[in-house]
């Protein structure tokens, strides 16, 4: 009995997750279209779909299921392809661009494989067919076009004129913002210092605030948040240490801003602060932004990020924090941290989006000062590595030596209303300091000159 011949060289989960991550992603398929053709997928239906994925991009600028579906519907296709569930299936697999290159060249390369394939099968027939010589010449032309149009899909010059474009398309972008009065590129994050040092909260970025326990980096990062969905964009916050109400409570503190904190806290404002909470929380139910409170796994914030019930892309992401969230089947908890940090920066890349990472840091109890450094981060190299801004939160005040010390001064006062924006990397722009304010009687963070909220 003769055994059946093997299936030829193909990967069908590594064709859906090429798939899932151009459904997901715009710059996905810009990097897989310069290495895949619909022929080179194995599954009739993923030709089919990727054939309609490129039309639809080119023809609309943009590309989600409901595009492809109406895609593949006009040209009778969408039962071919398996319908809604198949769609389904694939809108599942939840493919990220980070590995959407690399998917896309190991089915390139099985199709490079079955062509192989293909070729010695039909020379073999026709030398034992005894036509050899037209064979032979037939198949070097084969050959060499095979070879010619690998190296072509490898040849970076289209890519490099993409970029090139992009990055003079962006470069016009911020020479207008520059003209039209605006000294920064990125989200505002309400503090000018800040926003000249990082150029503000810019997309594809992932920003790293750190802090010493109670200094202040969720009160700095609610802050920053309500500077963004103010001025219009879509902004989310993942809270992994106090319930989404507690995120609400801070909120509108900032936007009310002129609020006693203590009195706040205890359900104890007066008439004319009640008013104000009661306009803030008005003006808050408006904005575009998401509170979610049970996110405790990279997978989980991931989910969230790509899908949830928004109706435009989200500008900001701010994850509250660091080490208290998870990555299950890490081996180590240095190994968790860093898949933690890395995904987070591609999920920026990927979904063009800003992302502020909340961590704690390790005391600094062998300097005098307390002045936090970047080798204070737990676990840092990760941090160091894949963070493109790194801010380090620093109240003096915070600290009973240096607070006895400058009563005995007669400066306390001065030093309980120090605060600075460390900026220990910064990826595009210098290292250094932003001098901010503590204002004890509000519990906010504001600057030098304070500027009206």
């Amino acid at each position: 009995m003769t055994a059946p011949s093997p299936a030829p060289p193909h990967s069908v989960p590594m064709e859906r997750a090429v798939l899932s991550a151009m459904l997901f992603s715009a710059p996905a398929i810009a990097a897989v279209r310069l290495i895949l053709r619909p022929d080179d997928c194995y599954v009739e239906a993923h030709r089919l779909i990727l054939a309609a994925i490129y039309d639809t991009y080119d023809a609309e600028g943009a590309l989600d299921s409901h595009l492809l579906r109406e895609c593949l519907v006009g040209r009778g296709q969408w039962a071919q392809v398996g319908g809604d569930v198949y769609l389904a299936g694939i809108l599942a697999e939840v493919g990220t661009s980070a590995n959407a290159e690399r998917h896309a060249r190991i089915v390139r390369d099985h199709a490079i494989a079955r062509q192989g394939i293909g070729m010695a099968d039909r020379l073999s027939t026709a030398l034992y067919a005894g036509d050899g010589a037209p064979a032979l010449s037939t198949a070097r032309e084969e050959l060499r076009a095979l070879v010619e149009q690998d190296i072509d899909d490898s040849d970076e010059q289209a890519s490099a004129r993409e970029v090139v474009a992009a990055a003079t398309r962006e470069y016009e972008a911020r020479r207008q913002l520059a003209a039209a009065g605006r000294a920064f590129a990125g989200l505002d994050t309400g503090f000018d210092g800040l926003n000249d040092r990082l150029n503000g909260l810019c997309p594809g970025d992932l920003t790293v605030l750190g802090a010493d326990t109670s200094v202040g980096k969720t009160t700095l990062a609610v802050q920053i948040l309500h500077t963004a969905i103010t001025a219009g964009h879509a902004a989310a916050y993942v809270t992994q240490e106090e319930p989404p109400h507690q995120v609400g409570l801070r909120l509108e503190a900032v936007d009310a801003w002129a609020i006693d904190p203590d009195k706040h806290r205890k359900g104890r404002l007066d008439a004319d602060a009640m008013a104000r909470i009661e306009d803030s929380r008005r003006r808050l139910t408006l904005l575009d932004w998401w509170c979610y409170g049970r996110c405790r796994t990279i997978d989980q914030i991931e989910r969230q990020m790509r899908g949830g019930r928004r109706h435009r892309p989200v500008a900001l992401w701010v994850v509250d924090h660091l080490h208290r969230t998870h990555c299950p089947g890490a081996e180590s908890r240095h190994l968790e941290l860093a898949a933690i940090v890395s995904r987070l920066k591609d999920l920026a890349l990927e979904l063009d989006t800003s992302v502020l990472l909340l961590s704690q840091l390790s005391r600094a109890k062998d300097r005098p000062d307390r002045r936090p450094r970047l080798d204070d981060l737990r676990e840092s190299g990760a941090i160091e590595e894949n963070a493109d801004n790194v801010i380090l939160l620093y109240r003096p005040g915070r600290y009973d030596h240096l607070r006895t010390s400058a009563a005995a001064k007669g400066t306390l006062d001065t030093l309980m209303a120090e605060a600075y924006a460390l900026c220990e990397k910064c990826r595009r722009g210098a290292v250094g300091s932003v001098k901010l304010v503590w204002r004890n009687d509000v519990a906010l963070f504001g600057e030098p000159a304070h500027r009206t909220m």
